[in-house]
């Protein structure tokens, strides 16, 4: 089970290493008062230490340069067992872990990594060096960019977009993840269409459902007709055009053609059903 507490998840407590029990009143006091003041208050000094680490972990996650030996700190805290948890309410045998600093410390050296590889991905933008295929195919690399992605403008992304289309993205097997960020800050719909090639995930159908909002009457309309041809977006996919375009004659006449095709004609008919019965 997994609950969120202010800005802390809550997960049931690892066989890994010994958890310190602290209770939902000693939480607030931890998460209210100023780190100064922590050591004067009646807490347990190793919870504090704990807490210490906790918070100048999560500034560092957020630092933009930081030093060999903060990178030597955070390292040295990986393999470290101090685990602050309080008690399951629902399950008074277990125990709900509020802080992993093991877990904390990797998750900043992952961030730092991914920043770097970031680092180097804007590198290549700018000197013209960028290999797509190298990007796909290696995991961290895939990461990066979609971070990468996020922090440059429309304009730029649609460069980039276009980049990717020109190297021929389309032949490496490039995952649903990466076309997903690619379209979201591009809005392209040649790499759209490569994604309903695609065998769907959960990335697929975030783009299709945004699919509306993103893109022009006209444009839209053609993605979700295009987006109707891989079955398992059918539903999806011709829902939305009878909900969003159903007085556009060109959403129209595939619709009714639809209605006459085999395999969409009970999606079809379901569709424009729910629609009618759902107006006053």
């Amino acid at each position: 089970m997994v609950k969120l507490i202010g800005c802390f998840l809550l997960c049931v407590v690892a066989t890994r290493g010994v958890a310190i029990e602290i209770s939902y009143a000693q939480l607030a006091m931890l998460q209210n008062e100023g780190e100064a003041s922590l050591q004067m208050s009646a807490l347990n000094h190793e919870v504090t230490d704990i807490w210490h680490q906790h918070l100048r972990l999560h500034r560092l996650a957020k630092s933009e340069v930081v030093s060999v030996n903060e990178q030597t700190w955070v390292s040295s805290l990986l393999s470290t067992e101090a685990i602050l948890s309080v008690p399951n309410p629902d399950h008074p045998n277990q125990q709900l872990v509020v802080v992993d600093i093991a877990k904390q410390a990797s998750a900043v050296k992952i961030l730092w990594e991914m920043k770097s590889m970031a680092e180097d991905i804007e590198r290549q933008w700018q000197y013209g060096s960028l290999d797509w295929k190298n990007v796909v195919l290696h995991q961290d690399k895939s990461r990066a960019m979609r971070w990468w992605l996020t922090t440059i403008s429309t304009a730029r992304a649609e460069q980039v977009a276009e980049h990717a289309i020109q190297q021929g993205i389309e032949y490496v097997s490039v995952n649903n993840a990466m076309l997903s960020a690619l379209i979201q800050q591009s809005r392209s719909p040649v790499l759209m269409q490569y994604l309903w090639a695609n065998t769907p995930d959960a990335f697929t159908y975030q783009v299709l459902q945004q699919v509306p909002n993103q893109l022009n009457e006209a444009d839209a309309i053609e993605q979700l007709i295009v987006a109707s041809r891989n079955q398992p977006l059918a539903s999806q996919a011709i829902m939305l055009l009878a909900k969003h375009y159903s007085h556009n004659q060109k959403a129209q006449m595939f619709l009714q053609s639809a209605l006459n095709d085999p395999q969409l004609q009970w999606l079809t008919a379901a569709a424009v059903g729910m629609l009618k019965d759902s107006q006053p």
